[in-house]
């Protein structure tokens, strides 16, 4: 009986992006195109958890006894479109070779 190896998550999410990053290249996709998806992919991964952040603190603060909870106030306005293509594309490329040596 040999046992099976699970799969790491990371790994695997990492093949994936990997994957769809190449063939988004090797489809009729240009660079704006692809630059814009993940830079939108980010912004919304991000106000998603600001959203829980700010739920979780509320609901923490009601807890511990403020009956109208704390307002999480947030001053950093991030400006993602100043992150460059060529950023994007580093983190591709070291994704690849991540993977390469595993």
């Amino acid at each position: 009986m040999t046992m099976t190896q699970e799969p790491d998550p990371k790994s695997y999410s990492l093949e994936n992006l990997e994957m769809w990053v190449t063939d988004a290249i090797e489809s009729d996709c240009d660079s704006d195109e692809i630059y814009n998806v993940l830079l939108e992919v980010v912004k919304q991964n991000m106000r998603y958890h600001k959203a829980c952040f700010s739920t979780s603190v509320k609901l923490y603060s009601k807890l511990r006894g403020n009956p109208h909870g704390l307002d999480v106030i947030d001053n950093t306005d991030v400006n993602l479109k100043k992150i460059s293509l060529r950023v994007i594309i580093g983190m591709v490329i070291y994704l690849k070779i991540s993977l390469m040596r595993h």
